[in-house]
């Protein structure tokens, strides 16, 4: 890729942990609360982050857009979903960049 012969890599040996897209929140098993996000915002940080030089691994709920090279995707659909990604490998990230729109709501029951 061009873009990457020109970026320097400032970013390397950094991990970087990155949110991307909406969050479906279940009401029943055919409906679902959510937000019209499309994840563009988090998975630009994520490319742009991983042609810098980081090792990149970006949670994303449902989205269509494709996965970025070279960096690890974990798919989620549910906030709970994503909560439990992020607190799994925060630990192990130098930076968080949180671009998801994490449902503000979930149904009390499903």
């Amino acid at each position: 890729m061009f873009i990457a012969c020109l970026t320097p890599e400032d970013l390397h040996g950094k991990r970087i942990l990155v949110t991307a897209g909406p969050t479906w929140e279940p009401i029943d098993p055919v409906r679902f609360i959510s937000n019209p996000s499309s994840g563009k915002m988090g998975y630009a940080i994520a490319r742009a982050a991983r042609q810098r030089g980081a090792e990149v691994t970006l949670i994303s709920g449902p989205s269509s857009l494709p996965k970025p090279p070279g960096v690890t995707c974990i798919d989620v659909q549910t906030s709970e979903a994503m909560a439990e990604a992020v607190f799994e490998h925060f630990e192990a990230a130098d930076i968080i960049i949180k671009a998801a729109a994490v449902s503000d709501y979930t149904s009390k029951s499903k």
